[in-house]
C-alpha cells in the first residue's frame, strides 16, 4: 500500500499558519517573511511534501504573476463581455506588461465552486484582479472569502463603507448629477430614470441618487412613475421605455444607467418614431468605445477605463510588496454629444 502524500493544510497545522500562507511560502511570495519561509519549507521536507514542482522557474512565474478574475451572471443575455469591461482589461493588461507582469484570465459563473477558483488562481499568481460583473450582493461574499484565505486582491467596483478588499470605483452619485443637471440646463423637467436600484446594485442606486438631487436642487420633483428598471444589457433599456410609453408617462429626456441601456433605449425610441434629441434627449454612463459612432453619437459619463486598469495593477504591486491600502475613488467627466443636442 503507498503512503498518503502529506498536504499543506498538513503544514499549515504544524507551523501555526494558514493554509495560504503555506501556499505562498512554498512558491516564494514576498508577503512571507523569510523567517516563516524557512520554517514552512523544513516542515515540507520532514512531511517528504513534494517540492520539486515549486522550485525554479515555476516559482518565479507565479512571483511575478497576477490572476484577473471574471465573476459573470449566467443570466446576463450579453454574449461574452461587454464592450466596458473588456477597455478595463485591456488596460490591466497593458499596464501589467509595463511593470513585467504576466496576466491569466479566470473565467467563473457566480454559481461555481469558488474555492477553486481561488485555488486556479493562485496557482497561477502571486495576487487576484476581481472584476465582477453581476449584482454586488452575489459577490461580496466571495470578497471576504479571499480577506479569509490572505489572498493580496484588487477589485473594480462600487466603494462603499467597510468593503473587504481595496476596490478602484468611481464617484457614480457625481455622474448622475452632471447628467441630469445638463438635461435640466437644456430646459428639460420630466427626465426618465432607467436602471435598477437598490443594496443589490449600488453603482446604479449612486446614478439615481446623483439624479434625484440634480432634480430636487432645481426644485424638480422626483417622480417614481418615471423610474423604471432595467439590467445592463441589450434587451432591458428596450423593455424599460416601451412601459413607459405603454403606462402613458410624459418625459422628455432620459437617464440611462449605464451606455448598454442607453443603446438599447434609443433603438425602442427610434422604433416609436421619436427623433433623438428633439423629441427626447438620452443620456449614457461609462463612455465605452461605440458610444461616440452612434447616430446620433451618445451622451454620456465617462469612467476612465484606463485609469482604473492601471490602480487595479499599481495597488495589487504594492499589496504584494506589503503595502496597506486604501479604495480609490475616481472623478467622471461628461462627454456631450448629439443625443441631448449637443453640436447639431
Amino acid at each position: 500500500m503507498s503512503k498518503r502524500k502529506p498536504t499543506s493544510q498538513e503544514i499549515a497545522n504544524i507551523a501555526g499558519v494558514s493554509q495560504p500562507t503555506v501556499s505562498r511560502a512554498l512558491r516564494n511570495s514576498p508577503l512571507v517573511s523569510e523567517e516563516t519561509r524557512a520554517k514552512i519549507f523544513a516542515i515540507a521536507r520532514e512531511l517528504n511534501y513534494p517540492l520539486d514542482n515549486l522550485n525554479g522557474h515555476e516559482a518565479e512565474i507565479s512571483k511575478k504573476s497576477f490572476t484577473v478574475i471574471f465573476a459573470e451572471n449566467p443570466a446576463d443575455s450579453i454574449e461574452g463581455l461587454s464592450p466596458f469591461f473588456l477597455a478595463l482589461l485591456n488596460a490591466i493588461v497593458k499596464k501589467a506588461a509595463r511593470l513585467d507582469y504576466g496576466i491569466h484570465l479566470g473565467l467563473r459563473h457566480a454559481t461555481k465552486n469558488w474555492n477553486l477558483a481561488l485555488d486556479e488562481a493562485l496557482h497561477h499568481g502571486c495576487g487576484i484582479i476581481f472584476l465582477g460583473n453581476q449584482e454586488y450582493v452575489t459577490y461580496k461574499d466571495k470578497l471576504l472569502a479571499m480577506r479569509n484565505r490572505e489572498i493580496p486582491f484588487t477589485a473594480w467596483g462600487p466603494v462603499l463603507p467597510n468593503q473587504h478588499g481595496v476596490f478602484i470605483g468611481f464617484d457614480n452619485v457625481d455622474g448622475g448629477f452632471q447628467a441630469t443637471n445638463h438635461l435640466i440646463k437644456l430646459g428639460h423637467e420630466k427626465i426618465a430614470f432607467i436602471g435598477n436600484i437598490g443594496d443589490f446594485r449600488p453603482e446604479f442606486s449612486a446614478r439615481y441618487q446623483g439624479y434625484s438631487k440634480a432634480l430636487l436642487q432645481a426644485d424638480i420633483i422626483v417622480d417614481p412613475k418615471l423610474r423604471t428598471d432595467a439590467q445592463s444589457n441589450d434587451q432591458d433599456g428596450y423593455l424599460a421605455i416601451k412601459r413607459l410609453f405603454d403606462n402613458k408617462h410624459e418625459f422628455s429626456a432620459v437617464v440611462c444607467a449605464s451606455d448598454i441601456i442607453a443603446i438599447s433605449v434609443i433603438k425602442a425610441l427610434k422604433e416609436l418614431g421619436k427623433r433623438i434629441p428633439q423629441d427626447i434627449a438620452v443620456t449614457g454612463f461609462d463612455d465605452i468605445p461605440i458610444a461616440g459612432y452612434l447616430n446620433p453619437a451618445l451622451t454620456t459619463v465617462k469612467q476612465d477605463t484606463k485609469r482604473a486598469g492601471e490602480l487595479l495593477v499599481e495597488q495589487l504591486v504594492h499589496m504584494t510588496n506589503g503595502s496597506e491600502l486604501q479604495s480609490i475613488e475616481l472623478p467622471v467627466e461628461l462627454i456631450l454629444r448629439q443625443t441631448c443636442g449637443h453640436s447639431m
